[in-house]
């Protein structure tokens, strides 16, 4: 309830009298003057306060249990700024309830259909619907036709073509369930009889990358809607194709409240009977809230609601004992902070996370709550030094890094959840190489006898070479957390790719380990003569798993890779990951040629089209490049298996291509 015109009717009262009573604990003028403004300032937090919950019925709602914590909106009184910059963060968007505001993806009455999939998006008034169709029924509704357009060089739209889903290789569901279609969900009873099924989005994850729709489900969870709104896309896409995966390899219905509740909502308590399987979940608030970093605050806000108390306190040290500041807390605490969501850990206890939730709060340490993963499920995340394959998991990087373990490193030593720029979310005097030489003091002088780079080159910034972009990331790649100095990793199908050849491209592994050995005395790893003559960019997107060949595909298309390794010879290997079998790959190609070529000159791709279209695309890429490259142009270097300026060693590249590494991958945030 707004109580504003309240607030204000007693304003001038509140101020005059509070200014008389408080006079004789005054002990200076100056503060006989700050009672009042005090009070205009303290006053409406006694009226402003409201619910952030949910409203809609299906959603998880606050109630008893979660009554330490308040919403994030009674911060705002006291910290407008901090309210602001975390108001407009991705961490407060990562769950919101569906509502004209909030819903990216459009739901115009258009169809989408994948495999034996078929539903109608719809909108009435402020609610959205979608509907599951019958394949051998009129897919459109009355007065409606949609026509799939052909896709754009820059944003491919939807794709019309099936996209088959065999149930023999589909993952297990975690609830043994395959598809959100044959749950008892509620459904819209003006279609039941003509054997249409309409589900209502209540609720939305996600809003940078990708935006996830949810329905109301079976026994009181929410289920995910299997298509996912690509927003730098602009379309929505199967679910299933928006992650790493093979192609044909379907995804299980996923549980918002089994799956994503403990990290997308404050103070989480799933609440799953074991014997009758149903779910009462309740959070305090949706999405990464002020809770979910400072506790609980219902003891802070409730004793700052007294302007006397909010006076006096100011300056003392023990004011704000009654909530977390992850900058005072000590290491292990700091980290664990960010680590409750995170990083692999486990809930200790998987029967009292499902019933009352993980436990932790601002302030606890990791292992009081959570315990690794299991070793296997490890290994489909980390690669074999121990650094995350997968961004969202920078807890185990961090404190693997020497900035930790011998300094007094934190998460919040660079990043602030307050900062002006959401992106990133990197502190102001973070930014940059200012990160490092904040602490590395040393370095900053002697920048470029450091680097052996020009101090104004990529070459020469300190994220570049001690945390490069090695991890896989929604459709991308994201900076490893693990932060050390580059080595020559990269070697097997499996390793991790170093900072100096994600720059590189051109150069071999060998040309890295003499330079590193050369500059800063690191020993020579025993290398594979194939490390001798091919560069390792090629042999990570060529023969590598799915992850290295992903990794390398993005840096293709990076501006200042290609100028660092000698133009655009990228072109035909971006090519032919168009035709890889992980959809994610071939998206994150095209990406690279866009960046490579212009969106005005790229070949309209759709990277989830049917695969002849996919082969086309691929040949005409490489066509026109080779149509348009000057022959009297300097062939790349030889580690790159070029012949000449426009021809390809296509026999050695058909043996890399053999010899490739196809273990399954499945990776997703």
């Amino acid at each position: 309830m707004n109580h504003l015109p309240e607030a204000v009717a007693l304003l001038a009262l509140f101020a005059v009298t509070v200014s008389f009573w408080l006079r004789p604990l005054a002990k200076s003028p100056r503060a006989v003057l700050g009672i009042p403004v005090l009070a205009c300032f303290g006053l409406p937090l006694a009226f402003l306060e409201r619910s952030d919950g949910p409203h809609h019925e299906a959603l998880p709602r606050a109630d008893e249990s979660t009554r330490h914590w308040a919403p994030s909106s009674s911060c705002q009184a006291c910290h407008p700024r901090e309210y602001a910059t975390w108001h407009r963060s991705f961490h407060r968007t990562m769950t919101q309830e569906a509502n004209p505001r909030t819903v990216l993806g459009p739901f115009d009455g258009q169809t989408l259909q994948s495999g034996d999939r078929m539903v109608r998006l719809d909108r009435r008034g402020d609610r959205f619907y979608w509907t599951e169709l019958s394949p051998n029924r009129p897919s459109e509704p009355a007065g409606k036709s949609h026509v799939p357009r052909q896709p754009s060089r820059g944003h491919p739209t939807q794709s019309s073509s099936p996209h088959t889903l065999p149930a023999d290789r589909m993952a297990p569901p975690l609830d043994g369930r395959r598809d959100s279609f044959s749950s008892s969900a509620p459904v819209d009873p003006a279609n039941e009889g003509n054997g249409e099924r309409t589900r209502e989005v209540v609720m939305l994850t996600g809003s940078r990358h990708q935006q996830v729709c949810w329905a109301e489900g079976e026994n009181g969870s929410l289920e995910q809607f299997p298509w996912v709104y690509e927003i730098h896309e602009q379309r929505w896409v199967p679910s299933e194709n928006t992650a790493l995966r093979p192609e044909g390899v379907g995804q299980p219905t996923t549980i918002w409240n089994h799956s994503c509740l403990r990290c997308h909502s404050v103070a989480p308590e799933p609440r799953r009977d074991s014997a009758t399987h149903e779910w009462d979940s309740h959070v305090a608030e949706l999405g990464i809230a002020c809770g979910a970093c400072h506790g609980p605050s219902r003891d802070h806000v409730e004793a700052n609601k007294n302007p006397l108390h909010r006076y006096l306190s100011r300056g003392d040290s023990g004011h704000g004992s009654t909530i977390v500041n992850p900058a005072k807390l000590g290491q292990k605490e700091s980290v664990a902070v960010c680590g409750q969501c995170h990083s692999n850990a486990l809930p200790k206890s998987p029967e009292t996370y499902f019933a009352t939730g993980p436990g932790f709060v601002p302030g606890d340490r990791m292992e009081q709550h959570f315990v690794g993963a299991d070793p296997e499920v490890e290994s489909r995340f980390q690669w074999p030094d121990g650094a995350s394959r997968i961004a969202g998991r920078e807890y185990g990087d961090t404190i693997q890094s020497a900035c930790y373990l011998r300094g007094t490193m934190t998460c919040v030593s660079c990043h602030s959840m307050h900062s002006e720029d959401p992106v990133d979310q990197i502190a102001e005097d973070r930014r940059g190489d200012e990160g490092c030489l904040s602490c590395h003091t040393e370095y900053r002088d002697q920048l470029e006898a450091h680097t052996f780079h020009a101090a104004e080159s990529t070459g020469s910034r300190c994220l570049n070479c001690h945390m490069p972009h090695s991890a896989y990331a929604l459709l991308g790649t994201a900076r490893t957390h693990k932060i050390e100095s580059p080595v020559v990793s990269g070697k097997g199908t499996k390793d991790r790719p170093n900072a100096c050849n994600l720059c590189h491209l051109d150069k071999t592994l060998a040309w890295t380990a003499r330079h590193l050995n050369q500059r800063y005395g690191i020993p020579v790893p025993e290398l594979d003569q194939i490390h001798e003559k091919v560069a390792a960019s090629v042999l990570w997107g060529v023969r590598g798993d799915a992850v290295q060949r992903v990794v390398s595909a993005w840096h293709m298309g990076q501006p200042w890779a290609v100028e660092a390794s000698g133009g655009d010879w990228t072109v035909p290997y971006l090519a032919e990951m168009l035709v890889d079998p992980y959809p994610a790959i071939r998206l994150v190609a095209h990406r690279s040629l866009r960046q490579l070529l212009g969106e005005d000159a790229v070949v309209p791709f759709d990277y989830i089209g049917d695969g002849p279209s996919r082969m086309s695309a691929a040949r005409e890429t490489i066509v026109q490049w080779v149509q348009q490259r000057d022959p009297e142009a300097a062939a790349p270097a030889p580690a790159t298996l070029f012949r000449g300026p426009r021809s390809l060693n296509t026999q050695a590249i058909h043996e890399l291509r053999r010899t490739r590494d196809n273990t399954p991958i499945f990776l997703a945030e």
